[in-house]
This record gives C-alpha cells, structure tokens and sequence, in this order.
C-alpha cells in the first residue's frame, strides 16, 4: 500500500534534520591549562597579552594560580600547556619546555637591605637572614656567594611585613620593567639592583608549532601596548 504523501515528506525532513544536526556540531575544543604565578605584574600585564593571543587564534584556556616551582614541573611533565611567563634563568634542565619569542619583558632583581647593613650581594654574611619569594633557581647567581641563612617566603606581601617589621636583614624584590604596580617596602632602606633578564611565555614541547603561531600575535600585542602607553603618559 503506497504511503501518504504528508508522513513521507515528514520522514524525510526528520531523517535529514538528524543528519544535518551531526554533521554541522562540531567537537569543543579541549581548553589549554595555562599556569601562573601571582605577582602583579604577570596578573596585570602578561595574563592580559597572553590570553588574548590565544583568543585570536581561537584556542580556549583556562588559568591556574600554581607556585613557582611546581608550575614548571607541572609544565615539564605535560600535565598542563603552558606557563604565562618565567624569567630565562630557570629553564635550564627542562627538556619539554619551549620558550616562546619574543621576550615578553625584562626584570630587575633588587636587594633591598636596613640600613644599617652594608648593601651589596658579598655583604650577606652568616648570622643574618636573606627573604626570598620564588624557585631557588631564580637566585642562582646571588645564593653563590651568600651565607646568610635564607628563608622561603609565600608571597611578596609577607616578606614587606617581615621586612618592615625588622625581622629580615635583606629582601630581594623583582621588579617587573612594564608595571607600575611593583611591592615596595614602606620602612626606611637602602637598595641596589644585582641583575637584569628577560621573560618569556613557555609552552609545552608537544605545542612547538603553536609557538611559531603565537609569536607574530605577541609581538604585535606587546608594540601595541608601548604605543598605548605613550599615549596616557604626561
């Protein structure tokens, strides 16, 4: 028996319906795992670039506040996709991490000392104490000739309360060259910068061909802000 013209047309609309829904959905892409380290500057002026770099490529992510030390290892270990920004010193050993150029930005590592202690790096002697915030690797260089006791801090902030407290000999402080908002100690010191490197967005080496990506849109990113800067300055 032939069919009704109205319940064949209505089966052919549902099956290409079914057809066109699965064929035009397109799979969510998985979001990149991109860690950070809490600092003012990494929240207020490199998270910033290098979101939107991603969003220009169309590629989703998700940030994630993780210490220092471990992030690299996180990063190391393929558990997550990239880190915003670390300074140059501290990829040494790592493998499976691929910085990406250009240079995001420059630091300076200040030591900031009481003032009635001498200021320079061969001034830590034993008996007084040093605070740091950050992986060990970023003071390599310092802790060479230092042997002053060294104490590991969680944050910027409670090193200026130690600090301003007295009860830190010495503090070294990083400050970012593209913020404004660097900590600085309100008690009376004295200071001196030890050294300068550059920063860079890292991935993972399973995305070296995003890096190639990434770059041009960096570099545009970072000209543009210079240029919005000039503009606001007095």
């Amino acid at each position: 028996m032939q069919k009704p013209w109205g319940l064949t047309l209505l089966t052919i609309s549902l099956c290409f319906c079914a057809f066109g829904s699965g064929a035009t959905t397109p799979p969510a892409k998985r979001a990149h795992i991109i860690s950070y380290v809490p600092h003012s500057a990494v929240e207020t002026v490199y998270k910033p670039i290098i979101q939107q770099a991603y969003q220009e490529l169309g590629i989703p992510v998700r940030f994630e506040a993780v210490p220092d030390d471990r992030s690299l290892r996180l990063l190391e270990q393929g558990r997550t996709d990239a880190d915003v920004v670390r300074i140059e010193t501290v990829l040494a050993g790592y493998k499976n991490i691929v910085a990406v150029e250009p240079a995001l930005g420059n630091v300076d590592f200040v030591l900031y000392c009481q003032l009635e202690l001498p200021c320079q790096a061969d001034a830590l002697r034993p008996g007084l104490t040093i605070g740091l915030v950050g992986a060990e690797s970023y003071f390599t260089r310092l802790l060479e000739q230092s042997e002053a006791r060294v104490l590991r801090l969680q944050s910027y902030d409670q090193m200026q309360q130690l600090f301003d407290a007295g009860r830190l000999h010495y503090a070294v402080n990083v400050i970012d060259r593209q913020s404004a908002q660097n900590h600085l100690f309100q008690r009376p010191h004295n200071e001196t910068k030890l050294f300068s490197v550059h920063g860079f967005h890292l991935v993972h080496q399973r995305h070296a061909d995003l890096a190639q990506r990434l770059a041009p849109i960096i570099r545009r990113l970072l000209t543009e802000r210079i240029a919005n800067t000039a503009q606001v300055s007095p």
